[in-house]
């Protein structure tokens, strides 16, 4: 499976966004909307990884999850809100992508810190990643942002 999302990551992120729809693709071999938000959330990793995007940029990967059906919503607030991770309430609600997940992005090591709720939720719209980019000596361009996918645009 690794090689093949590396493979999809590539065909969706090299280039100009393709058209929306363009690129078809076949989820059936996920085991559940756990499994297929995971799948999306490597795919989100790779493509901000060779995007090379920031807090101004984050919004570009848009077009591009077009391109295989999926709506990519993505909302960051500042790093300075960061306590917020501490509330409990917001523990029980988020998939957690720290900043590890991009330091040598490989799929065979990466993990990510799902909370207690995320495996109870019914549909993919209602999972929630929560991902947090700590730039070392720069609080100003850190962020934090909540991702989420669907299929209706």
């Amino acid at each position: 499976m690794e090689n093949n999302l590396i493979d999809l990551a590539k065909l969706i992120f090299e280039g100009e966004p393709k058209s929306d729809y363009s690129i078809h693709l076949e989820l059936e071999n996920y085991n559940s909307l756990e499994d297929l938000f995971e799948v999306l959330l490597h795919v989100f990793v790779y493509g901000y990884k060779i995007k090379e995007l920031d807090v101004s940029t984050i919004h570009k990967l848009i077009p591009y999850f077009r391109s295989i059906g999926v709506n990519f919503h993505v909302e960051t607030i500042p790093y300075s809100e960061y306590e917020f991770l501490t509330n409990p309430k917001y523990l029980q609600k988020y998939c957690i992508v720290g900043e590890a997940c991009f330091k040598d992005y490989d799929l065979k090591n990466l993990q990510f810190i799902l909370s207690r709720n995320y495996k109870t939720v019914e549909k993919i719209e209602e999972m929630i990643a929560c991902y947090v980019h700590e730039i070392k000596n720069d609080f100003v361009n850190s962020f934090i942002s909540f991702i989420r996918f669907d299929f209706k645009f």
